[in-house]
């Protein structure tokens, strides 16, 4: 009985472990082909450790702008919850508030980022796409 017992929790942490080194992406960077301040791989390790969740929609993308130079663009939660990655897809808003402007984002050289707020305009369709 402890072989069988310590067996299932060795599997349980193995398990645990492999599916923590193995992450899913809920977003997809978009560099423009010139971009040379970070590569693809240092913008997604930082941007990964943001919870930009209050950006997601239900079911369209939003691609969020940073003045470095490059985008990202969120899964929708449908998405994301269809990857695995969202338990509760319905609790995202189907489309921001008509007064709502998506800010701008800045990542510093040692990864941190930084909000510039939108002026004071209805949001665009250039910060939502399908």
């Amino acid at each position: 009985m402890k072989k069988r017992l310590t067996f299932i929790i060795g599997l349980i942490f193995s398990l645990s472990a492999f599916s923590q080194s193995t992450p899913l992406k809920s977003f997809e960077c978009n560099l423009k082909p010139d971009y040379q301040e970070f590569t693809q791989n240092q913008i997604e390790t930082y941007i990964s450790k943001v919870d930009f969740e209050k950006y997601r929609l239900l079911d369209k993308r939003t691609t969020l702008l940073f003045d470095n130079g490059f985008q990202i663009t969120l899964l929708s939660a449908n998405e994301a919850a269809a990857s695995g990655l969202l338990t509760n897809p319905a609790s995202y808003p189907k489309r921001f508030t008509t007064n709502y402007g998506l800010p701008t984002f800045h990542l510093t050289p040692d990864g941190l980022i930084g909000i510039r707020p939108p002026s004071i305009t209805p949001v665009s369709k250039k910060y939502i796409l399908n």
